[in-house]
């Protein structure tokens, strides 16, 4: 009997130490496992900033794009570029289509704000949802108001299909579209906090093919370009009062 005891009490520290590593390596794995996923997602994250930073780059290479939207920035801030834009988000949305019925003036009226890509075969409309046009007894192209939203569309002349590939209210305003190639526009105008007064140059870079957005910011606010203005310098560069 005492012979058993002695082997019990022998054998029951040694179990309990065998338990005991056995949960401090559970618990070890567990840890490295969150840890290791943690990394993951962190470079995820950084490899789509990286992305976003590089598409930016290709935009800032091509300055005759933009040329006309900085100039008007730049003579309220000098040290206006496209340098200090940063990255804010990247985000997907479905794009609406129709098919694309023009009334007879719709080229007469908008013509000279469409924004064709490298064949012709399609255009980026900023306007006609947007800014009312109207044409006067003299045959000119008169403004006549806008409407509190905005969208931005881009029609397949081939197809004559209309795509709304984005569409805001008052906190944003798009003042210009450029193509990067067939499958990527670049939007450049200015969002605001809530529709208040603080107007942030604002980039918005769409991948026609993914239906993604690719949103960038200045690091600061320019109140003094507000989005009146801004249309205002583009109706008058047409010949548009």
């Amino acid at each position: 009997m005492c012979i058993a005891h002695d082997r019990y009490v022998m054998t029951r520290p040694f179990s309990l130490c065998i338990y005991c590593i056995t949960i401090l390596f559970l618990l070890s794995a567990c840890h490295n496992k969150q840890k290791e996923k943690n990394n993951t997602e962190m470079s995820e994250a950084d490899e789509k900033e990286y992305l976003a930073d590089s598409l930016l780059n290709n935009i800032k290479a091509l300055s005759s794009l933009y040329k006309d939207w900085t100039n008007a920035y730049k003579e309220k801030d000098a040290h206006f570029s496209l340098d200090s834009f940063e990255y804010l988000s990247e985000y997907n949305d479905e794009f609406l289509n129709s098919s694309f019925t023009p009334d007879k003036n719709f080229y007469k009226k908008y013509g000279p704000l469409l924004v064709y890509n490298f064949d012709s075969t399609k255009f980026i409309d900023l306007f006609s949802y947007y800014l009312v046009l109207n044409i006067n007894k003299n045959g000119k192209v008169t403004s006549g108001g806008t409407e509190a939203d905005q969208e931005v569309a881009v029609i397949d002349k081939k197809t004559n299909t209309r795509y709304r590939v984005f569409f805001c209210g008052t906190p944003c305003f798009v003042a210009k579209a450029s193509w990067l190639d067939n499958e990527k526009i670049v939007l450049f105008g200015l969002t605001t906090e809530d529709g208040d007064d603080n107007y942030t140059p604002t980039i918005w870079l769409i991948d026609l093919r993914t239906a993604s957005t690719t949103e960038y910011n200045y690091n600061k606010s320019i109140n003094e370009l507000s989005p009146d203005e801004l249309l205002e310098r583009i109706l008058r560069s047409k010949g548009i009062k």
